[in-house]
């Protein structure tokens, strides 16, 4: 089985990973996370629209503007920027939605997969911008 999350949650996570590495260093242009990304500016466009919008970043305008975290790293968790852009940590359909498949009520299969994704969830619940920030660093990595 291979769970595939979405390129907009992958690039999501890149940019929001740029932003934490450089907490409080003031606002950073979205050009300048695109390049060092090698993430196409309009598409970072879209997914720093989402994430102003899910209330995890803050644009600044005018000279010297550009994005900051609207919290601290260690106060954003991996799931929000994951649900930020309507991303799932479910591993099959229907545990979003158990109209998907007909069996869903008598499935012993479900049970496992929600459980499954149940334990999914709950790592990128309780890792947060920050762990994943000293990750990076560890790897050599700003």
């Amino acid at each position: 089985m291979k769970l595939k999350l979405s390129t907009k949650v992958r690039y999501a996570m890149r940019l929001m990973l740029e932003l934490a590495l450089h907490w409080g260093e003031g606002p950073i242009k979205l050009e300048l996370i695109a390049e060092r990304q090698a993430i196409p500016l309009k598409y970072m466009r879209q997914i720093a629209y989402a994430l102003e919008t899910s209330g995890l970043l803050i644009s600044i305008r005018g000279p010297g503007g550009g994005y900051i975290l609207s919290r601290p790293p260690g106060e954003i968790s991996l799931l929000q920027i994951v649900k930020s852009m309507g991303g799932s940590l479910s591993l099959v359909p229907c545990i979003d939605n158990p109209r998907y498949c007909e069996r869903s009520n008598c499935c012993a299969a479900r049970e496992l997969w929600e459980e499954a994704s149940s334990a999914l969830k709950s790592v990128f619940e309780n890792k947060t911008l920050s762990d994943l920030s000293q990750r990076q660093i560890a790897l050599g990595g700003v």
